[in-house]
Formats: structure tokens, sequence, C-alpha cells
């Protein structure tokens, strides 16, 4: 799934939701006279406005997303909402051009084709309630505009107050459905899908050879190991300390002829493995898609002396993982091995064994490039995965406002079955 597009979504929820705190609100405005719902003027063109933005920033979420929520359906079916909707605001404002707005509840051509086009809008709406994807993210987008519909359908008489009451008591069981776990198309189930999904990718990017082993074949593909990203994961960095010794042999052909040992070489290495954390516009933290690499390495002979060393002051040794490699071979008779010792203080072999041969030191230091693209895969996917939740926090924490706006709206139209 893009994370653009993803990002996109909850900064249009995000965005909706402020609005929803000032005059785009209808909630705060609310007020009863003798036990009816006094709207003023000033709060329809609160309502219409709120519909209006709303409707704008739902339109720009495009189809990407419920393509790859997999909620095609409910996508196609808020395209003809949004249609609908814009038809309903333009015969609003022709209405207010002919100095007969629709709150006059005058029955002119324009307030006839109004409530015509509501009448459609509420036969969508119908269906889509009772959808199989009516619980979902796709759907939660257009809650709000219900509700300020039906508030102007009610204002504008089309509909009467037990008409109200009763949209209003469906609305509010269509907004629990979304907040209801145990749906598993709901808002808050994809959250609860999303935190298990980030968890379990850093859980299978540690695993162990013993439980990889014991996973089907099918599972085993399904699962990107890392243990780099597994120790990144916690908090963007961290360090490798190795430690790899080998033997130094020569060939003899003294009676039994065979390899004999020089002694044995030691190399140290330290890799420090960082990659940076950032911020989308919502606050969500990400991983960024390149690890940096800062490297020290030494190599001690076998008296013990230094053949180099470089960046690993301070290093406790003691905290090295241990690697024994194969042994370094020279084809080099008896009677250059009194010399031996001396000539390896000046050749790189033992270097070049090591860089060869360790496989802990081509996977930490990623030279056969492939530790390092499994480890940012899997960083990458987390992302995803944390803006499914930013995503899921925002469309909950919008309807819950408009869950808010609702019972405002029950205390003076109660439903009567």
């Amino acid at each position: 799934m893009d994370p653009v597009t993803l990002s996109i979504a909850t900064t249009v929820v995000k965005e909706i939701i402020n609005s929803m705190g000032g005059d785009g609100g209808l909630g705060a405005t609310l007020q009863t006279i003798n036990g009816k719902l006094d709207i003023t003027i000033t709060q329809l063109a609160s309502v219409q406005k709120s519909l209006a933005y709303v409707m704008e920033k739902v339109s720009s979420i495009k189809q990407d997303l419920s393509d790859a929520l997999s909620q095609e359906s409910i996508y196609r079916s808020r395209i003809t909402v949004q249609a609908q909707v814009s038809r309903l605001i333009e015969l609003a404002d022709k209405a207010r051009r002919e100095g007969t707005p629709l709150e006059d509840r005058k029955q002119t051509q324009t307030w006839l084709d109004w409530r015509a086009k509501f009448l459609e809008f509420d036969q969508q709406w119908a269906e889509i309630i009772i959808s199989k994807e009516a619980s979902t993210i796709e759907a939660s987008f257009i809650c709000k505009t219900c509700l300020d519909l039906f508030t102007g359908g009610w204002a504008y008489g089309v509909i009467d107050d037990k008409e109200f009451a009763t949209r209003l008591e469906f609305l509010r069981k269509w907004l629990k459905k979304m907040k209801d776990e145990n749906d598993t198309l709901s808002v808050r189930k994809f959250l609860l899908n999303a935190i298990v999904s980030e968890k379990k990718l850093i859980a299978n990017a540690g695993m162990n050879d013993r439980d990889f082993n014991n996973l089907s074949l099918a599972e085993q593909n399904n699962v990107i190991r890392s243990e780099i990203a597994a120790k990144l994961y916690i908090e963007g960095w961290t360090s490798f300390y190795l430690e790899c010794s080998f033997d130094t042999q020569y060939w003899h052909n003294d009676v039994p002829s065979g390899w004999r040992s020089i002694g044995i070489y030691r190399a140290v290495f330290a890799v420090n493995l960082s990659i940076p954390l950032g911020k989308d516009e919502n606050e969500t933290i990400l991983f960024g898609t390149s690890i940096e690499q800062d490297t020290g390495a030494a190599l001690y002979r076998p008296n013990n002396t230094t053949y180099f060393e470089y960046g690993l002051v301070g290093i406790d040794l003691s905290m090295c993982e241990k690697e024994q490699i194969a042994p370094l071979q020279f084809d080099w008779d008896t009677r250059e091995a009194q010399e031996l010792t001396i000539r390896l203080i000046d050749i790189p072999a033992p270097l070049d064994h090591v860089l060869r041969n360790s496989a802990r030191w081509q996977y930490i230091s990623n030279r056969d490039k492939k530790a390092y693209a499994a480890a940012t895969q899997v960083l990458q996917l987390v992302n995803v995965e944390r803006l499914k939740i930013a995503l899921a926090e925002y469309c909950l924490e919008f309807l819950d406002k408009t869950r808010s706006e609702v019972q405002n709206f029950q205390k003076i139209f109660p439903y009567q079955p």
C-alpha cells in the first residue's frame, strides 16, 4: 500500500475533525426553544458550509485507497453520494439567488428539485448502511455528510420530525457498527489489525532459525527475517561487535607431512547502524529509506601485535560475538617456514581471508547487498502499518465527533419505533 495515499487520507480526516470544532460544526450551536430545535439562518449556513467543506476534502481521497483496502464497492457509492451532494449544494445556492431560500419551505420548482435529489441520496444511503462494507474506513468518510444532509432535509421541510429522528437512530447504529471490533471490516478492527501487523513484522524479522524452520513453506514465504530491522526498530540505531578468529597454517613435508599452525589471527569489527526517524504532517513517526553505517576494525597477529586498528577506541571487546572461520593456509614449504611469521607482518592475506569467509561480517556489513535491503523492506512495511494506525485513529475520532452531534440532536428528536 502506498504510504502517500494513506498519509493524504489521514490528513483529510484530520482537517475535517479540526473544522468540526469551529463554525463548520453544528453541535456547539444547538439551541432549544419549547423543546424544539431552533435552526437559525446562521446555523443553516454553518450546515451548508460543513457539507461543502467535508465533500471537498473527501473528494481528494482517490480510488487508490479503496483499491488498496479492497473497498471498491463502497468507494463507488461514495462517488455517487458526492455527485448527489454537489447537486444539492447547487440547488440550495440557486434557491437563495432566486430569493426563496429552501428554509422558507415554499414548494418552488427549485425546492421540488432539491427534494427529488435528496430522496435519491436517501435511497443511496439506505443501501450503503446495509452493505457488506458499511462499517469500513471508506464508509466512515461520509458519515458527517449524511448527518448534515438529514439536518438540511428536516430544516427545509422535506422530512418531518419523526423521519428525522428515525434517520438519526440509523446513523447512531451505523456509527456504532464502525467502532465494533467484532465486525471484521470495521474501522476499529482495521486499527487493531494494523497494530498486530506491526508487531508481527518485527517478531518475524527477529525469528530464530528453529522457529523459522518449523513453519510451513507457505508461511516461510510470508516472513521477512532481518535481525538488523528488529534491532533498528527499537530506537533507529544499533551496534554489532564481532571477533573472528582463524588459524594460520603452512604446508610442511616432514614425515608425516601436513598443515602446520603458525598461530591464531583475530579480526575485530564494530559496525554502528542507524536509520533516520522522522514524522509526517500528522506526527506519525516513520523510518527513513536508507541505513547508514559507521565501522571500526582491527586485526591482530598471532604474536598479539597489531596489524592495523581504527575506530575501536573505547569498545569493550568482551561484548563481541565470537566467530571461528576456516584456517588461512599458505602453500609454503618447510624451508620458508622460519621466515613466515616475519613475512605475514606485511601481507594483506589475513584481512582478505576474513572479508571472504566470515558469514557474520558479510551480513552486518551488507557486503552482499541483501541484509540492509531486507531491513529497509521490513521498516517500510512498518511505516505502512503505522500510517494505517494513524488513519484509523483519526477516523475513530471523526466518528466520535459525529456521534456526539447525533446524540445532541436525539435529545430533541428521540427515536420512537
